[in-house]
């Protein structure tokens, strides 16, 4: 790996900076209450950070280094072929879901050929994030879904409706439950109940 792949490869990160999530915007939030790819990367990341740690304090041998990894890397492919929201996949099916994953991985592939054996790594992690085997790619995956929530939190404190975001509270459960982590579920449980009393306080009714 030479000093200019590490530019070229900064260079396409770049423009997760300016990419925005789509899923935000298919619910109908305004673009001022989105989010880019690159600050979800983030989020990711940050939440990672902090469930790694809690797993590590309850005993479990926990690779923190790979889990900052995964959260910085797994959405990277979209710096090439964009986001692709999860109404997308539902409605396309399973063909769907494999389309997108193999069309992730080429991506993935230009953009690490250059990089050599670190690109190996790299895609590595990326790999073990989508199959969600490790402990370490089950916290990444539900810190990745946490910062939708806890996004979701901010946008509801900043006016949007409890209504419109309902949906991605409750389409989240199952990905959590699937994990079988007590702090996964403890960490779930606070945010739907945040999102139900913001619910409350604006006089709406999430059940209707």
């Amino acid at each position: 790996m030479k000093a200019v792949d590490i530019v070229t490869l900064c260079l396409q990160g770049e423009m997760l900076k300016n990419l925005k999530r789509t899923g935000w915007a298919l619910a109908g939030v305004q673009d001022s209450n989105g989010e880019s790819v690159a600050s979800h990367a983030w989020g990711t990341a940050h939440i990672s950070l902090l469930l790694a740690e809690c797993v590590r304090s309850d005993g479990k041998e926990v690779d923190l280094a790979r889990v900052l990894a995964m959260a910085i890397v797994h959405d990277l492919p979209e710096a090439l072929m964009s986001d692709i929201p999860k109404i997308a996949l539902q409605l396309g099916g399973e063909s769907m879901k494999s389309g997108k994953q193999d069309a992730e991985r080429k991506a993935l592939d230009i953009m690490m050929k250059p990089l050599g054996m670190t690109g190996d790594r790299i895609q590595s992690i990326w790999e073990e994030f989508n199959t969600s085997d490790s402990i370490e790619a089950q916290i990444v995956r539900a810190s990745d879904t946490f910062d939708m929530l806890v996004h979701a939190l901010a946008m509801e404190m900043n006016g949007v409706s409890p209504k419109m975001l309902h949906p991605f509270v409750v389409s989240s459960q199952s990905t959590i439950d699937s994990f079988s982590v007590p702090i996964f579920d403890d960490v779930y449980a606070i945010l739907l109940n945040e999102h139900e009393a913001n619910a409350q306080r604006m006089g709406i009714n999430l059940d209707s």
